[in-house]
């Protein structure tokens, strides 16, 4: 395993976003073949497995790679330092700017891929929005905190893979049509 994470760092060094990419396309599609398995096991097995669904997250894990990289560079480009104030500063704008703009993309990415109607995707965000988000802050500004404030940088990829990993599982469920 350490090996494995090894590579995995000299990657990103060498290459970065195709590296993040591949991490966070990864981190989605497990967490929603985890959230399906869990699902099954609940429904006594009426539920199968559906591989276009996990597709989707996969796709969405693509899909915001690319700004969430770029959001965290320029995090730590604009709001430098691990003080109590650049912590609060850059997890605030995390929660409070990026993280609900997110959500306005998610859910018509949902709806667009999984065809529904507008309709149909308006009231799943009207039903799903606040509780997708609020969960998102319960888990994510505990999480950002530590990262920005306790995490060495060189560490950073790692513990968020860890956070995102376990945020793709519920996430996938809130996306789940059924």
């Amino acid at each position: 395993m350490r090996a494995l994470w090894g590579k995995y760092v000299a990657a990103l060094e060498s290459h970065p976003f195709s590296s993040r990419l591949a991490l966070t396309s990864f981190l989605y599609g497990t967490g929603d073949l985890f959230a399906q398995l869990i699902q099954c096991a609940k429904s006594n097995n009426n539920r199968q497995y559906d591989p276009h669904r996990t597709l989707r997250m996969t796709l969405w894990g693509a899909i915001i790679a690319a700004p969430f990289t770029v959001w965290y560079r320029s995090l730590d480009r604009f709001i430098p330092g691990a003080r109590p104030s650049a912590v609060l500063k850059k997890t605030c704008l995390d929660q409070f700017l990026l993280t609900p703009l997110v959500y306005v993309c998610f859910f018509p990415y949902v709806g667009m891929m999984t065809r529904m109607t507008l309709s149909q995707t308006w009231a799943k965000m009207k039903r799903d929005y606040w509780r997708t988000y609020s969960t998102n802050c319960g888990l994510w500004i505990p999480a950002n905190l530590l990262n920005f404030a306790v995490v060495p940088s060189a560490h950073r990829v790692g513990f968020v893979a860890g956070v995102l990993f376990l945020w793709s599982i519920f996430l996938a469920t809130v996306a789940d049509p059924d």
